[in-house]
């Protein structure tokens, strides 16, 4: 005779087995730093950080066996002591030394992998040797009185600053060495002027200011040069410096200094009108006189 067993004998009780490590498997390159200076030859940065990750995007920790190959994708060669490849440590792939020999824009670099999906890092630009000399800003020196600093008119507490740039006209941040020399270019303003202060300034990082020029008489039309070996130079666009005349505190400088032609003593052709109380007296009767003469023609029109 066989034995029957209830049904609840057949419903399956929870079982909780112990916990166990599953171990990520390589499935992709993922580029986690990126490059933001590069000169021509000089080793990118900051340094460059690739990682082997799982198809979830997770970093293999484990993994210190693949070799991670850098490519570039742009003209020249790609050199330097990590150019051959770096192999993961925990996952993690650093290269320190990657060199570009080819001044270039919007290089970017791609890194491969046996049986991986490759990734490619941000375009970055890549500076050559400097060429030419370059104002950082567009406008014109300030007009100002004799003896004063020259300064840029978008500030007049702000020194002359220029950058060294290469062919693509990018900043040659790695230039510590270069000599850039200020003078005045012949025939402009007083033929008498000299130009004073530290005429001479060596880049740092591939700029140049020039904090203490300074031309002692007044003219119009001057124009600064700047020059240094082996470059294209640069000189400013023409600005007016005045001679000795009382300044009025309650002005701004704008309307001190402005553009507009003038009459006042000692000022250039550049210089804005400062109004006199005879000026303004003068207009008064002006504003008058055509008051009388449009009241008589209301009277006539009415008649």
């Amino acid at each position: 005779m066989g034995v029957r067993l209830p049904p609840s004998a057949f419903l399956l009780s929870d079982v909780q087995s112990d916990s166990f490590g599953v171990a990520s498997t390589p499935a992709q390159l993922t580029v986690t730093e990126q490059p933001s200076l590069a000169g021509k030859e000089l080793a990118i940065g900051p340094p460059l950080v690739v990682e082997v990750q799982d198809v979830m995007g997770t970093r293999v920790a484990g993994d210190n066996e693949t070799v991670v190959n850098p490519q570039l994708q742009g003209i020249g060669s790609l050199s330097g002591g990590d150019a051959e490849g770096v192999q993961a440590e925990e996952g993690r792939v650093t290269f320190e030394d990657l060199r570009v020999d080819t001044p270039q824009l919007d290089a970017t670099l791609q890194f491969v992998a046996d049986d991986l999906s490759e990734d490619t890092t941000e375009p970055f630009d890549v500076v050559g040797d400097g060429v030419a000399l370059e104002l950082v800003s567009e406008t014109v020196p300030l007009n100002q009185h004799q003896e004063s600093t020259v300064n840029m008119i978008v500030d007049a507490d702000a020194p002359m600053v220029l950058m060294i740039v290469d062919a693509n006209e990018l900043p040659v941040f790695f230039d510590d060495t270069t000599e850039v020399s200020a003078s005045l270019k012949p025939e402009s303003g007083d033929p008498d002027a000299t130009l004073s202060g530290t005429l001479t300034v060596t880049a740092e990082e591939g700029v140049v200011a020039f904090d203490d020029l300074s031309i002692d008489l007044p003219g119009d039309d001057y124009v600064l040069e700047f020059s240094a070996p082996g470059l294209i130079g640069v000189q400013t666009q023409p600005f007016a410096i005045y001679g000795d005349q009382p300044v009025d505190d309650d002005l701004s400088e704008e309307e001190q200094y402005g553009e507009e032609s003038g009459t006042a003593e000692g000022c250039s052709s550049s210089c804005m009108s400062m109004r006199t109380p005879g000026d303004m007296t003068w207009l008064f009767i002006a504003l008058a006189l055509l008051a009388i003469v449009a009241a008589g023609r209301r009277r006539s029109a009415n008649a």
